[in-house]
C-alpha cells in the first residue's frame, strides 16, 4: 500500500439506428426548418421597443391532442400546424393567419427525461439559431417540474427574446417555445388531460401492504394539520385542473370510545340503515355516498385482509354537479386498482430494475420500494414507507484514492478513521468480512454504529470508484419499519447486482454538476475543474467544492 496516499474519510449513512450520414442529413433538415420557423415567426422590431399586449381570451379557441395528454388555448387568429419531424414524437405550431401576429407558440413533445430533454432543446438551438442563452431556471407547472430557458437575440435585427419551458409530466416532455414577452401567457393556458380509459398510464401509489393507482398528471395536494386525526394516516391527490380530489385515509382498527376493534363497518361508520355493497380486491366496502345533499362525493370504507386497518377512500366532484357521471366512473376505476400484497415477498418475478450506465451497475428491488438517485453528489436512496415509519437502503460512489482493491480500501478506511479528527470519526463495527458482491470482491463491516441503528457496509471497489452499500442489520429496531423482515429483502437485492462497463476510469463530476457549479463532498471527486475551490463546513460537516464567484446551495 502507498503510505503517501490520502487519507480516506468514513462517510456518515444520509437517509432520510440511424446511420451516421441519415442521421447528420436528419440534423441539418431539422436545424433548417428551425432556423426558417424562428426568421419568419419572430416579430422584426429593436429590442428596446415594448413589446405588444397578449392579446385577451375574447375569441379564443383550444386545441386538445388526447394521444399526448395535453390541451391548450390560443387565438382564433391563429392556425395551428402539425409539423411532421423524425427527431421528436410531436411537434405542432400555432402561427397567425396575418403576417402581424399577436402571438406565436410551438410545443414538441418527446419522451426523454426532463435532463436530456432540456440538453436536446439546446443543442438545437444554440449554434443554429442566432440566439444567446441568458438564465436557465427551475420550475413548477401543475405540480410537475420543469426547466426554463431563456435566449436573447445576438443583435436588434435577429428578432425577439425567445424563452423555451420544459415540463415532464412523468410520462413525456414538453417543450414550449414562444417569443419570451408571450410565454407566461401560454404556458398559463397549457394544461395536462388524462385518458381516463386508459388505466395503463397511471401512476401507483403504495404504503405498507396497499397499493392503488391514479391518473398520472395527478399530484399530491398539502393537507392542514389536525391535531385530533395524527393517528390517521391520509394521503390526498388532485387533478391538475382542481376538478377532482381523492383521498385516502388508513388507520387502526380501533374504537376509541370502547377501546376495542371495531366489529362491522357500519359501527364504524355509525350508521344503521343498509347501504350499497362493493368488492375491493376481494374484501367487502360499503359505499356512503352519495347520497342526499352529497351526491357529488363518492366513497368507500374497507377492512384489511387482518382486519387491524379500516380503510377509506372518496372522490370529490364539483359541487355544481357537472362532473358527477365522469366521477363515477373515474372512481369506480380507481377502486379495480386497488391491491393488498406482501411487502416482505422476496419474488423477483415483477421487480423493477435500476440502471446506471455511467458507472456501470444495475441492480432490481421490488416495485412497492421508492428510489431516488442524487448520485454521485449524494446517494442512491431507496426504500419502503409504512404509516408512520420507513425503511431504506443507501448506495453512493466516491473516489477510491487510486487503491486497486476492496479489501486494501476497507484496511485503509479502518486505519485512517482512527486518526480522522473532522466528520465522522472513529469507525465502530463487530466485525468484518469477505464477500462477493455482481461477482466482484467486497468488503463488509458489520453492525457498524449509527447512532440510533446499526448497520452493515458494503465496500465495491470497481476502476478508479468505490461502491457503499448501507442498510440496517437483522435485528429489531422501533425507529424503523420492520428491519427483521425487510433485512431479507436487502439479501435479495444484494444477489441481483450487475456490474457492466470497461475498465476506464469513471468522471464522477457529471455535466449536470458542473452546470449547477458546486457539489457537497469531503473528497475532490474525479472530474472537477482545476479551478474549483473547497470550503469546510460550519462544525466539521461536508464541505463543499464549488468554482469560483458561485456560492454553495
Amino acid at each position: 500500500m502507498d503510505n503517501n496516499q490520502a487519507p480516506i474519510e468514513p462517510t456518515i449513512s444520509k437517509r432520510f439506428f440511424i446511420a451516421p450520414i441519415l442521421f447528420f442529413l436528419l440534423f441539418i433538415l431539422f436545424a433548417i426548418g428551425f432556423i426558417f420557423i424562428y426568421k419568419n415567426y419572430q416579430q422584426k422590431k429593436p429590442l428596446t421597443q415594448t413589446p405588444s399586449p397578449s392579446p385577451t381570451l375574447t375569441g379564443w379557441q383550444s386545441y386538445t391532442n388526447q394521444k399526448y395528454g395535453f390541451i391548450v388555448s390560443y387565438p382564433s387568429t391563429n392556425i395551428p400546424k402539425i409539423i411532421p419531424t423524425d427527431t421528436s414524437l410531436f411537434l405542432i405550431n400555432f402561427k397567425n393567419k396575418s403576417s402581424e401576429k399577436a402571438i406565436w407558440f410551438s410545443i414538441q413533445v418527446d419522451q426523454n427525461i426532463l435532463n436530456k430533454e432540456v440538453e436536446l432543446v439546446r443543442s438545437q438551438t444554440e449554434g443554429h439559431i442566432p440566439v444567446t442563452l441568458t438564465k436557465k431556471s427551475e420550475i413548477t407547472h401543475l405540480g410537475f417540474h420543469g426547466i426554463r430557458l431563456e435566449y436573447k437575440p445576438d443583435n436588434s435585427d435577429s428578432g425577439q427574446p425567445l424563452t423555451y419551458i420544459i415540463v415532464n409530466n412523468d410520462i413525456y416532455s414538453y417543450t414550449i417555445s414562444s417569443p419570451s414577452s408571450d410565454i407566461d401567457k401560454v404556458l398559463s393556458l397549457f394544461k395536462f388531460i388524462d385518458n381516463i380509459d386508459d388505466i395503463s398510464t397511471w401512476k401507483s401509489f403504495t404504503v405498507d401492504s396497499i397499493s392503488f393507482n391514479y391518473p398520472r398528471s395527478w399530484h399530491s395536494k398539502d393537507i392542514p394539520i389536525n391535531l385530533s386525526d395524527l393517528d390517521i394516516y391520509t394521503e390526498q391527490k388532485e387533478d391538475p385542473n382542481g376538478i377532482y380530489i381523492l383521498t385516502f385515509k388508513a388507520e387502526d382498527n380501533l374504537n376509541k370510545e370502547t377501546k376495542k376493534p371495531f366489529t362491522n363497518l357500519y359501527e364504524y361508520l355509525k350508521m344503521s340503515n343498509k347501504i350499497k355493497e362493493v368488492r375491493v380486491d376481494g374484501q367487502v366496502a360499503l359505499q356512503s355516498l352519495p347520497r342526499a345533499g352529497s351526491e357529488y362525493i363518492y366513497a368507500v370504507s374497507f377492512f384489511s385482509k387482518d382486519l387491524k386497518k379500516i380503510i377509506s377512500f372518496d372522490l370529490t366532484t364539483p359541487i355544481d354537479g357537472s362532473k358527477i357521471q365522469e366521477g363515477r366512473q373515474l372512481f369506480n376505476q380507481i377502486l379495480t386498482t386497488f391491491k393488498f400484497f406482501d411487502p416482505f415477498s422476496v419474488e423477483i418475478t415483477n421487480w423493477k430494475t435500476y440502471t446506471n450506465k455511467q458507472y456501470g451497475f444495475e441492480f432490481q428491488y421490488p416495485k412497492h420500494w421508492y428510489l431516488v438517485d442524487y448520485l454521485p453528489e449524494s446517494s442512491l436512496r431507496m426504500g419502503y414507507t409504512s404509516y408512520r415509519d420507513f425503511y431504506d437502503v443507501d448506495i453512493s460512489v466516491s473516489d477510491n484514492k487510486g487503491i486497486s482493491s476492496s479489501k486494501a480500501y476497507l484496511d485503509k478506511l479502518i486505519s485512517d478513521s482512527k486518526t480522522y479528527t473532522g466528520g465522522p470519526g472513529i469507525l465502530k463495527f463487530a466485525s468484518r468480512e469477505d464477500v462477493i458482491i455482481g461477482e466482484l470482491p467486497a468488503g463488509k463491516l458489520n453492525n457498524v454504529f449509527a447512532y440510533d441503528h446499526g448497520q452493515e457496509r458494503i465496500y465495491v471497489v470497481k476502476n478508479n470508484i468505490v461502491f457503499e452499500i448501507n442498510y440496517l442489520i437483522n435485528n429489531k429496531n422501533l425507529n424503523y419499519y420492520e428491519p427483521i423482515k425487510n433485512y431479507d429483502v436487502v439479501q435479495k437485492i444484494l444477489s441481483t447486482f450487475k456490474f457492466s462497463g470497461s475498465a476506464d476510469n469513471i468522471v464522477l463530476v457529471t455535466q449536470k454538476l458542473l452546470d449547477k457549479g458546486w457539489y457537497q463532498s469531503y473528497e475532490k471527486l474525479s472530474g472537477t475543474p482545476d479551478d474549483w475551490i473547497y470550503n469546510k463546513a460550519d462544525g466539521g460537516g461536508t464541505g463543499c467544492w464549488h468554482k469560483p464567484n458561485v456560492d454553495c446551495y
